[in-house]
């Protein structure tokens, strides 16, 4: 299972950042986000987390996103915002047609001009 300190490490790196530099911002111990990313977030800390990562809560907690869609969630977090109802119910529903939801996530990021084809 993809839990909530593997969800925070992800988008941690994806965005450059170090434990140190998450700590330093949300005013913690450096071990403390060790401490989250080995264990899982604390639920009295997703917020928090998720304001400064500006991402939406249940994309650290839904437990049925896997690694592929969260680390797309997390590439396009105003996207994610805009289609959560559309997409992810869909893939949420039958997660074999991930292949096809994939692309139309993918049409939507180009529609959308979140990524460029060349």
């Amino acid at each position: 299972m993809f839990h909530t300190g593997e969800r925070l490490k992800r988008v941690r790196k994806i965005n450059g950042m170090t434990q140190e530099v998450i700590a330093e911002l949300l005013n913690l111990d450096v071990r403390t986000i060790h401490r989250m990313e080995r264990n899982g977030i604390p639920e009295q800390r997703i917020s928090s987390i998720s304001k400064l990562l500006d991402l939406e809560p249940w994309v650290f907690l839904d437990e049925r996103i896997d690694e592929e869609l969260f680390t797309r969630l997390i590439l396009y977090p105003e996207l994610a915002r805009k289609i959560k109802g559309q997409f992810l119910e869909d893939y949420l529903k039958d997660p074999s047609q991930t292949e096809r939801l994939i692309c139309n996530f993918v049409g939507a990021c180009i529609h959308a001009g979140y990524y460029e084809t060349k």
